[in-house]
């Protein structure tokens, strides 16, 4: 039985994604996720298609950015491997991709995956001098703004590693806090909580800031500072401050909040001139994050003496 070639559109989608399952040979994570394939796919990309008896049996599909055009995938049916048909969809394919402007053909795939013999047959030459980095960003772009919005940012990735010293201290960090928050299924597998807050004790100068920020690198996070002095500026006072910034932090998926000279908002409500109000809005908007997972809130003092009992209770 011979197959026959036309434009692959989306009209056939659920067959292609379906074939996409069925084809990988190697089971490994491809360059082009499929969602990129089927974006380029509705976009109205080159892509080619092979029917045999009324069914789908191959894909081609490409994309052209400026004058290189891209094989993003090619799919076979397990049961027409071996016959020239990856060689004709790539044909077919080529010829489209150069119509719409492509002068260098590439192709990306896991060694020994559906279609690499097909791209040798078809003239491509194995580039094995060639090293690909891939990084996969942990934090949405809408929490980057959300972060940018409340003064904070995305720490630089090898922060954690610049911070000398103190092995004791970030082996401890990297056991207690990091493994659960960045392993979370794990973790639950194992019954340890994700913890919710930490609190940093020290005179100035120790580095409380820096290392807080080098947990957030470490765990991939946006890192967000609350100032205290800051918080007063909000028309609502300091209480009503907390209480914006927390209901902006709760719409974020993964954040480290930090708190530095926390007993200006956490001070004994019991001290003289204590504001009973603002610890209570700090007590409860704690209260409201811990209820989430996948945030860090790190406070830090110079006396912890001067907190309220109820800001260091356990739980």
């Amino acid at each position: 039985m011979e197959w026959h070639l036309r434009d692959l559109t989306d009209a056939v989608l659920e067959q292609a994604v379906a074939l996409d399952g069925r084809s990988t040979t190697v089971g490994q994570h491809p360059l082009f996720g499929l969602s990129e394939v089927v974006a380029s796919l509705v976009a109205g990309s080159p892509a080619v298609a092979a029917e045999a008896g009324g069914r789908l049996i191959g894909t081609a599909v490409g994309r052209v950015d400026h004058d290189r055009g891209w094989v993003l995938r090619i799919t076979l049916d397990p049961e027409w491997r071996g016959r020239g048909l990856g060689s004709d969809l790539l044909a077919a394919l080529e010829q489209r991709l150069v119509t719409a402007g492509a002068r260098r053909l590439t192709c990306a795939l896991p060694a020994g995956e559906t279609g690499s013999e097909a791209l040798r047959n078809s003239g491509f030459l194995e580039r094995s001098d060639i090293a690909w980095w891939d990084k996969v960003e942990r934090v949405r772009p809408e929490d980057v703004g959300a972060a940018a919005a409340l003064g904070g940012s995305v720490p630089p990735a090898n922060l954690w590693q610049q911070v000398q010293g103190m092995a004791a201290e970030k082996a401890l960090i990297e056991r207690r806090i990091v493994l659960p928050l960045s392993q979370p299924s794990l973790a639950d597998e194992h019954g340890v909580r994700e913890p919710r807050a930490v609190m940093l004790f020290g005179p100035p100068g120790t580095g409380k800031t820096t290392f807080a920020r080098a947990v957030a690198s470490r765990l991939g996070w946006p890192f967000v500072e609350l100032f205290p002095s800051r918080l007063g500026v909000s028309a609502a006072g300091v209480a009503g401050g907390l209480s914006e910034a927390f209901e902006a932090l709760a719409r974020m998926e993964h954040v480290l909040v930090f708190i530095d000279e926390v007993e200006e908002i956490a001070a004994s409500r019991d001290a003289p001139g204590a504001d009973v109000g603002v610890v209570n809005e700090l007590l409860k908007s704690i209260v409201t994050s811990r209820e989430r997972p996948q945030r860090l809130l790190v406070c830090a003092t110079n006396s912890i003496a001067l907190l309220d009992a109820a800001f260091l209770r356990h739980g």
